[in-house]
């Protein structure tokens, strides 16, 4: 299988409507409770390290450590903030739909990646997700999974998760 690098910055945007998750650390070093989801989905390309590309359709699902909204205003500087990030990548033709998705490195097809991200006054760290799966068991108006994933370093996060539209 041909694998690929999913290549794109977290995408931010105005608040959005809160649903119930409850996402936490199980073993590790990280302390993370994610209680608010927001989800942002398109199309975009996946990127091989040899410099292809193949056409793909993603869904980027943030979980937040506070009700922070779904993304910071611009020019504005956050408050502390900690966030949970997973893309799940599918066909072109088509919007990611309900299955499992392993968390692969680099990302390939029906595949997912992710980052944990955490901000405040005295500096930010972005760790890797290197391991595990995102379980999405319904998406659009309202997109509802669970994950299961590890952090590069060892901490494990999992929960379920209802992510409300980030418009």
């Amino acid at each position: 299988m041909r694998r690929f690098t999913y290549l794109g910055a977290l995408l931010v945007t105005a608040a959005c409507g809160e649903h119930k998750t409850d996402v936490r650390t199980q073993t590790g070093p990280i302390s993370f409770a994610g209680t608010n989801a927001y989800f942002i989905s398109g199309t975009g390309n996946l990127f091989a390290p040899d410099g292809g590309s193949v056409p793909a359709s993603f869904l980027q699902i943030d979980i937040h450590a506070a009700a922070d909204g779904c993304g910071p205003s611009p020019g504005v500087t956050p408050p502390t903030q900690s966030i949970l990030s997973v893309a799940l990548a599918g066909a072109p033709d088509r919007p990611v739909a309900p299955g499992r998705y392993p968390i692969a490195v680099p990302p390939s097809l029906d595949h997912a990646q992710g980052a944990y991200f955490h901000q405040d006054p005295a500096g930010s760290l972005l760790v890797q997700v290197i391991s595990g799966e995102v379980d999405l068991t319904s998406s659009g108006a309202r997109t509802d999974g669970s994950l299961d994933v590890t952090l590069q370093g060892g901490t494990r996060i999992s929960g379920e998760f209802t992510a409300s539209p980030c418009t």
